[in-house]
Order: structure tokens, then sequence, then C-alpha cells
């Protein structure tokens, strides 16, 4: 087999890429790189460094001089944009940078979107692909709500599956990990992952102290130099495992909206809508479809193989119970080849009484579109439902929900 990698310059994927971990920086690189900053005009005036440090050190000092602001220390953050990224640069021990990049990309991923990435070190952190001023959300946030996001991030991470995929084979785990029923192997690899890249207790007391007012934040036009130091360091993705597989095992046995969806699983509404729609499709494992909840109005999704015994259940009756039964309809029905559209004229009460008789006169086992219509009455049209990608065994249903939909429209 082979492989070929071209670069690929348009567009944005939602793959998590990473070139590789970055060199750990001590604890005590921070405290130093501040002591030289605040320093400065001693290690220019000795030879303590050579020419080229010197000009370094000038250039670099000379920019917050000339612009009126603090020297960078631990206890300033400045808050920078450069184009679609939000730069926090501060000189900041790197496993509380780490924790706090990962809980701006949990909060954009549930949020926002997956196409998101952050970067994190001892210079400060970011995050692209948001237009909002997350860490306002983490810092008014309690205490137990941020150990509990900080765990939820943390799983979110490429860092998390890397020590997992280390590990799982000391447990005597040789295929894949479940979340559910490998919790000890779950849990080790977190306590590892925490150990090695990220730091809860002082993250919490980081936090703290910009909400006690202990660390200035300071908003300024342009990129600094310390901000530009973060932008040199590789960008991290969300690593969300099969997320077909994730939607799967939390639909299982229910009809739900995108927002109860996205609560659930913590994926932002827009990304879960677009995967939803591609498992509506013929040839996806875990096939999906959608109808509107009469009662709410609601857009619900709910799994194909499960969606007789849900309308059986009678908890959206109203969504399947025509109110006249004594109206006729057409079904226009566009095939998946897009060989034009046939149409089935029926009776509301032969789709009541026996679906059979209406279903069996298509003769295809896959519509991609289908709606309704009345000849004499073109409203009919402008608003009925529309479903894309239905299987046949359930069309009956739809088609029920549509008609439901339309009379409660007209006559309430």
């Amino acid at each position: 087999m082979t492989i070929t990698v071209v670069p690929a310059n348009d567009g944005e994927g939602e793959i998590p890429i990473w070139k590789g971990e970055n060199v750990s920086r001590s604890n005590l690189l921070p405290k130093k790189i501040s002591k030289v900053i605040r320093n400065y005009k001693r290690y220019l005036d000795l030879n303590i460094i050579n020419n080229a440090a010197k000009n370094d050190l000038k250039n670099f000092v000379n920019f917050y001089l000339v612009h009126g602001l603090p020297l960078p220390n631990r206890k300033t953050i400045y808050v920078e944009k450069d184009k679609n990224e939000i730069i926090y640069a501060t000189l900041i021990n790197e496993k509380v940078s780490n924790t706090l990049a990962h809980l701006l990309l949990y909060l954009a991923t549930k949020d926002l979107s997956l196409n998101v990435s952050v970067r994190s070190s001892i210079y400060g952190f970011s995050i692209r692909g948001v237009e909002n001023d997350l860490m306002s959300e983490i810092v008014n946030m309690n205490e137990d709500e941020l150990r509990k996001l900080i765990i939820k991030s943390i799983m979110r991470s490429p860092l998390f599956y890397t020590v997992l995929k280390e590990i799982k084979y000391s447990f005597g785990k040789i295929g894949n990990v479940s979340l559910h029923d490998d919790k000890l192997l779950i849990k080790e690899a977190i306590k590892q992952t925490v150990y090695k890249y990220f730091s809860i207790k002082n993250t919490l007391k980081y936090i703290k102290m910009i909400k006690n007012k202990d660390i200035d934040i300071i908003h300024i036009e342009g990129i600094s130099p310390l901000g530009r130091a973060v932008l040199n360091h590789t960008p991290l993705r969300p690593w969300i495992t099969d997320l077909s597989i994730r939607i799967y095992q939390a639909m299982k046995g229910g009809a739900y909206t995108v927002s109860e969806l996205s609560e659930m699983l913590g994926i932002s509404e827009k990304s879960l809508e677009s995967r939803l729609k591609k498992m509506r499709k013929y040839d996806s494992k875990y096939r999906t479809c959608n109808f509107i909840d009469i009662d709410t109005k609601d857009m619900r999704w709910v799994l194909l193989e499960d969606f007789e015994e849900i309308v059986e259940t009678g908890d959206y009756y109203n969504s399947f119970e025509p109110i006249k039964l004594d109206e006729t309809y057409v079904a226009v029905i566009r095939p998946i080849n897009n060989e034009g559209n046939i149409e089935i004229v029926f009776r509301v009460k032969e789709l009541v009484e026996n679906p059979e008789n209406v279903t069996r006169r298509i003769p295809y086992d896959e519509v991609f579109e289908l709606k309704l219509k009345d000849p004499s009455d073109p409203l009919v049209m402008s608003i009925s439902p529309r479903y894309y990608f239905v299987n046949k065994n359930v069309i009956k249903f739809l088609i029920l929900n549509a008609v439901s939909y339309i009379q409660n429209t007209r006559f309430g």
C-alpha cells in the first residue's frame, strides 16, 4: 500500500494535528526570565551576555517602554489579537499555561466548533478560531466547576490519548479502550497525564489570583514580543474519539434536539448538526433521521433503528397523529440518483389505517428528498417539512409527521 501526502493550501480540517511534544521547561525558567527583564539595565551595562543577546534584550524591552506598558512579569497578562487568534501573553508556569489552554479548548469545542486550536508555553497561551474572550468565562466559574471542567478538558487532549495508548498494554488491554468499561485504565491515564503535563492545584490558585485582581490583565493593540513567542509554539487541536460512535451511544433509545445532544456530549451545536446530517446517509454505519416535534416545534434526531419503537411509545403522539383524515396530499419523492421526482397521491385516512398501501407504491429503498404538496392549496408546499436521505422502512412515519405538522400549522 502507498500513502501519498500533499500540502493542503485551502480549507480547515477538524483532524487533530501536532508536530510533537515541546521540550518541558522548568518552573524556575519564567521566574528567571522575569528577573532578567526586571534588571535589564544591569545586563546591558555588564559583560554578562554577548552583544547579540544585548541587542535582543534591548529591542524586547523597548517595545514595552515605547508603548508605556509594564515590563513582562508573572503578574501581568497582555491580551492581544492576531487575526482570529487571541493571545494571553505572560510569564507563567508551563503546566498552568497548558491547563488554561486546554480549558479554553474545551469551552470552544463545547460551545462553538471543533475547528479550533490552542498554544501554550511559559510565555503565555492562545486560542485560535474564536471571537469572544473565553478567559472571562473561566474566571467567573467556582472552584468545583473548574475542577470538573479541567478533567473534561484533559480527556479531550491528544496528550491524554498518547498516555492512554502507552499504558493500556500494562493493563492487559489490546483492543480499543472504552470510557465506560475501562474505568480503572482511564483513571490511571488521567493521573499520569496530569502529573506529566498539567497542574490542577496551581491553575486553580492562578485563576483565584486573577479573580482577586492580584494579576493585572491589559488589553493591547498589535502583537508584543512575548505574544510572538507564544505564536512560535506548535498549535494543538482537540482529540475527539469517533464522534459517530459517541453520538450513537448518546442517542440510543431516545429522540433528542441538537441542543440536548450538545449538552450531553460537550460538542458545539454546529459541529453536532453537521455530523448528524452526515449520519443520515445510506452508507452510514450508525444511521440517523429526524422529525418535527409538533408540541415544541423542535427538530428531534433519532437513530434509524429506534425510530419505529420511539413512535410506538406514544411520547411524541401528536407528531404522528393527523387532525383531519379526510384530506388528500401528494408525496413528492426524489430518488438518490436524481432522475427526477415521482408523485404519490394518498388520503390521510389510508395512510393512518393501512400505511403499507402507500409505501408499497414507492419504488425505491432509499429516497434523497421527501416533501408533501396539495394541488388545491399551494401553501402546503411552502410549509411542508423536507426530509433527506430517507429509508423506505421509516418513510411512513415521516409522511405522518409531515401531515401532522402541516395540519397543525393550518388548523392549530
